[in-house]
């Protein structure tokens, strides 16, 4: 299951060649922000999300899977706001589709080290 996780979130970063493609990467992001955060649920013992969503830690979480649930709501709310660009809004469209990479990032990153402390 890390391993899928992981995998997802790195093709994700790789895949992000042409931002005209944009609108085919969210239901991407759904993917595998799902299965990020059913990683995280099953490490916890919780229940776990059967679609994407916000998600909260519960309070004696790790701080690894608490980075990891933050990146993933972070991914969800700026994939859900994000569409196709248009003209009027470009410069938004832009930086939003740029924050968004540079979370992806970020989340690959609490991935690798996850899964290297627990392998």
């Amino acid at each position: 299951m890390k391993e899928q996780c992981v995998n997802q979130v790195k093709q994700l970063i790789e895949a992000w060649t042409d931002e005209s493609h944009a609108y085919a990467y969210r239901s991407r992001l759904g993917r595998a922000v799902l299965s990020c955060l059913m990683l995280v649920a099953k490490d916890l013992k919780i229940s776990s999300p059967k679609t994407p969503q916000l998600f909260q830690p519960p309070p004696e979480a790790p701080s690894i899977l608490a980075s990891i649930i933050q990146s993933c709501n972070k991914i969800w709310e700026l994939g859900r706001v994000l569409s196709q660009p248009s003209e009027p809004l470009a410069e938004r469209w832009n930086s939003g589709w740029s924050e968004l990479k540079k979370e992806l990032v970020l989340l690959y990153s609490h991935l690798q080290s996850y899964s290297s402390s627990t392998s």
